[in-house]
């Protein structure tokens, strides 16, 4: 399941959404000649840096970005079942969100890694339930989901909004599978599932196998 931003497919946009992250993680580590997030003494007494309020804004940067992103795109989902994940993506970025400004301000506490071990716990469940609803084996949606998306698009279709069905089948599969095996069959199947979802993900589609 993916988010479908436009910095996935542009490079360059990518790179430069990469520079602070860069910076940031480059400070980190010299900070421990430098001094600039944070500073142990001889003690081992932990301080914040001068620069400290600089990793967490690039950070907070991202978290908010991430989870504003995932709202907007579950929102303008008319799928129930794909809202669904993007909203269960964006939960699990809250999370450590609501840690990590917990321990901004009682520095003295660790919250974000209880809450990011929270979130991931809640993916996990939900990743769990949303197998009944894929193939095991190319990780498209099985027929029971396909059904209930057809039924929800019959639902919202009209003259000026149709919607189109497409059923499609692999020639020669059979074949493929008397010559070279079931798993070289298997790896076709996946190769096929892989192309026809990233043609799915870019016209805000559904594939599934029946």
């Amino acid at each position: 399941m993916r988010l479908g931003s436009g910095l996935l497919r542009n490079k360059k946009a990518m790179i430069i959404c990469m520079i602070p992250l860069l910076v940031v993680s480059f400070m980190c580590f010299a900070s421990m000649k430098t001094g600039w997030f944070f500073k142990i003494d001889e003690y081992g007494i932990y301080t914040r840096g001068p620069y400290w309020s600089v990793q967490v804004i690039v950070n907070y940067f991202y978290f908010l970005f991430t989870t504003i992103h995932a709202l907007v795109v579950a929102h303008n989902e008319p799928s129930s079942l794909l809202r669904k994940q993007y909203y269960v993506l964006a939960m699990f970025l809250i999370a450590p969100f609501i840690g990590g400004l917990l321990q901004l301000y009682i520095g003295n506490h660790p919250f974000v890694a209880p809450a990011t071990s929270i979130a991931m716990l809640f993916i996990f469940i939900n990743i769990q339930g949303s197998l009944i609803h894929n193939d095991s084996l190319t990780g498209l949606y099985n027929r029971k989901s396909a059904e209930k998306y057809i039924e929800e698009l019959k639902v919202r279709a009209s003259e000026d909004s149709p919607f189109y069905l497409f059923k499609m089948g692999i020639d020669g599969f059979k074949e493929i599978n008397d010559e070279h095996g079931y798993i070289e069959g298997d790896n076709v199947l996946k190769i096929v599932a892989k192309v026809l979802q990233k043609v799915t993900d870019k016209h805000s589609g559904l594939v599934s196998r029946l």
